[in-house]
């Protein structure tokens, strides 16, 4: 088993990266939760990686928000139920 080195931020930066996938690969409700959830635990557990942690929690948050307010709009403008009539 490897030794944990005092600079590990595997979490941190899995944080950031699932924040990024979300914004380049289009809008979805579930990667931005598990990058808030990687984010928590990383500031828990990396005491190193905090800043990057903090990152990459704010990111998924923009991301998931822009989710929610997109289809609140769409909900909004009658839009949504247009796109599900068959």
């Amino acid at each position: 088993m490897p030794a944990k080195t005092s600079l590990d931020r595997t979490l941190s930066i899995s944080c950031v990266v699932i924040g990024a996938v979300a914004v380049f690969c289009g809008f979805a409700l579930f990667p931005p939760l598990i990058g808030i959830i990687v984010g928590l635990r990383a500031r828990q557990r990396e005491p190193e990686g905090e800043d990057i942690a903090a990152w990459g929690i704010g990111l998924n948050i923009a991301v998931l928000l822009g989710w929610l307010v997109t289809l609140a709009v769409l909900v909004m403008t009658g839009t949504l139920a247009q796109l599900l009539r068959p």
